[in-house]
């Protein structure tokens, strides 16, 4: 997808910006916000979406809580986070355990299983089935903020532009197509991690078509916003949270550069490495911090602040010799292999 983002009045891509001033010119960031309905219709249409979602991930029973593949394993790690320990028990992970030391270990990331906390007071996390409503969720959060964006783009458009069939069409697409419907025939450990992180990177996305289409400047705020989700998602998922970290640390980079060259006056140059640094400060703090994060989770786990899965400790690679045999050979990623 590419994003045009005006910093500075130094625009990203040229063609979408000279699109986006030409549309900005008779409407205000508030008032074109305000363009985009927020009325029930939308929470209807939601609610009625989570309704045919939970459908197809309970089969069609629509049972929210029922038994999912590995389900327990999310709350068990969680239970040993608030021990202070990266551990998993062995019977919660089963097959998909990695053992160091003597101890297991799990390679998911753990914000799934931090946001058993809100279900702690109500039952035991440890024991409880909360696969399928952790999923549907994610789900919801996901398809609603890609709603969200579509119908952002239709009302920035000129009223006579606007076709409210095309529109129809894309919106029904986005609920009833897409990768996020391939994996709703189950709550697995696997399918709710890459829920989650959509969700972010959908999060993280509405933030940039917000910013692009308002003809608007990305703010400290904004900043910190993406890094937040960014780091929120490198817990969740590492091969989407360090896209997401890539595509921070460039907007940072593109904004300084922008506000760097844009100043021509001596004095406003001496002035402006201060407010560089205001303005990019907190957003590099939260990343900082995320990055801490996952290096101590890394570094409890595999020894390797850098290591988010060290299949050397990964028991099912051993139960199938050719897989140890590829493994030894060529190691977990081979460039000459691809």
């Amino acid at each position: 997808m590419a994003f045009a983002i005006n910093v500075a009045e130094r625009p990203i891509s040229a063609a979408l910006a000279h699109f986006l001033m030409a549309q900005s010119k008779s409407k205000s960031a508030s008032s074109m916000a305000r363009s985009v309905p927020r009325t029930w219709h939308f929470c209807l249409l939601i609610v009625v979406v989570a309704g045919y979602y939970l459908c197809l991930l309970s089969n069609g029973t629509f049972q929210l809580f029922a038994p999912e593949m590995l389900d327990k394993a999310f709350g068990n790690m969680l239970v040993h986070l608030l021990q202070g320990e990266f551990t998993v028990d062995r019977t919660a992970i089963d097959f998909e355990a990695f053992t160091r030391n003597g101890n297991t270990y799990s390679y998911f990331g753990v914000f799934p299983a931090l946001l058993r906390l809100i279900a702690l007071p109500f039952t035991d996390v440890a024991q409880a089935e909360l696969a399928r409503v952790s999923c549907l969720t994610a789900e919801v959060i996901f398809i609603a903020l890609q709603l969200r964006m579509l119908l952002i783009v239709h009302y920035l458009l000129p009223a006579a532009s606007r076709s409210s069939s095309f529109l129809a069409v894309m919106m029904a697409a986005a609920v009833l197509s897409g990768p996020q419907i391939y994996i709703l025939g189950s709550a697995s450990i696997y399918h709710e991690p890459i829920l989650w992180s959509a969700a972010m990177a959908a999060a993280f996305n509405l933030v940039i078509v917000r910013t692009a289409f308002a003809a608007q400047s990305l703010r400290s705020r904004d900043l910190v916003v993406l890094a937040a989700f960014a780091g929120l998602t490198i817990i969740t998922r590492p091969t989407v949270g360090v896209a997401l970290y890539l595509g921070t640390i460039l907007l940072v980079g593109w904004m300084m550069w922008c506000r760097w060259t844009s100043t021509h006056d001596a004095r406003e140059c001496s002035a402006e490495p201060v407010s560089l640094l205001f303005t990019v400060a907190p957003a590099v703090t939260v990343l900082g911090l995320g990055a801490a994060v996952v290096g101590i989770i890394n570094f409890g786990r595999w020894g390797n602040p850098l290591t988010f899965a060290d299949f050397r400790y990964y028991d099912w690679l051993y139960r199938h010799p050719n897989f140890v045999h590829a493994f030894r050979n060529h190691g977990e990623f081979d460039v000459g292999r691809i």
